[in-house]
């Protein structure tokens, strides 16, 4: 696994690990069903094995291993990983967080940034970019890699894709979140 994977990975574990962590609200919130957000939040449905083999051609795959939804008290968590079958390494991680009570930090992009931030440091970078249908913000891990997220309020997404031929990862991740973005909006 390449440097800019291993911390996006570090990332979204971040953000998985935050997302569990039980928030003040009353219980019986904490009690309620999943939402219908929470249902159309798939990360497999967001972007499709189809969607993968457009850019990097066929030799991709769902990771079964690490493609999973969970779900805990205080959000819904569904992450899906595609990996290239054949020799060239190519990878593209999809997470998608759905809060069950109400809007939090990880589905505010300022507050987002604001916590990353404190947990990272200086290490992380971000640049907020326009034209996704939802704000979003492109985080720079050093080098060519990052991951895209766009936030819902209750909700986020994160894409962190390889390059393609002459694509960069930057490019490649925020065309997959614009896709992810409209189908999350579409209902699934």
């Amino acid at each position: 696994m390449s440097r800019s994977h291993s911390a996006a990975v570090l990332c979204l574990l971040l953000a998985a690990v935050l997302s569990c962590t039980r928030s003040n609200q009353s219980a019986e919130k904490e009690r309620a069903g999943p939402s219908a957000s929470a249902a159309k939040a798939e990360a497999c449905q967001l972007v499709t094995l189809e969607d993968v083999k457009a850019i990097y051609g066929p030799d991709m795959a769902v990771e079964p291993r690490r493609s999973n939804t969970t779900s805990g008290p205080a959000a819904d968590l569904s992450m899906c990983l595609y990996a290239s079958t054949g020799d060239a390494i190519k990878a593209v991680s999809v997470t998608a967080r759905v809060s069950k009570i109400g809007p939090d930090a990880l589905g505010d992009l300022e507050r987002f940034v604001q916590s990353t931030k404190e947990q990272l440091g200086d290490s992380v970078k971000y640049e907020k970019v326009d034209g996704v249908g939802a704000p979003t913000v492109w985080q720079s891990l050093g080098g060519t890699g990052g991951t895209a997220f766009a936030f819902f309020g209750t909700a986020h997404i994160g894409i962190n894709a390889d390059r393609a031929g002459e694509r960069s990862a930057k490019d490649v991740s925020l065309g997959l979140l614009k896709k992810a973005v409209q189908r999350y909006g579409a209902g699934g």
